[in-house]
């Protein structure tokens, strides 16, 4: 979150944005089966447990995972690719 290859970050404009999203409580835990598929995820598409993850909760949450990510993006199979926005 430090940094982006467009916009740099401040320490405190960080803190602003994880107080920020703390605040909305959009911060959530995983159930047991979206574990089960971000583990799956990780081994079958060849990525990290941390993207896989992300990934898991926006299959399963009806959702979109945002990323600026485009090797990540590159790698998945066509059928994930749906719940994926590349910036």
């Amino acid at each position: 979150m430090r940094s982006h290859r467009i916009v740099e970050l401040t320490a405190h404009e960080i803190f602003d944005a994880v107080r920020a999203i703390r605040m909305s409580r959009t911060v959530c835990g995983l159930k047991e089966d979206e574990w089960l598929l971000a583990c799956e995820l990780s081994i079958e598409e060849d990525v990290s447990i941390y993207d896989s993850i992300y990934l898991a909760l926006a299959i399963r949450r009806n959702g979109v995972m945002i990323t600026s990510d485009q090797r990540l993006y590159d790698r998945l199979s066509g059928g994930r690719k749906e719940h994926v926005r590349l910036l």
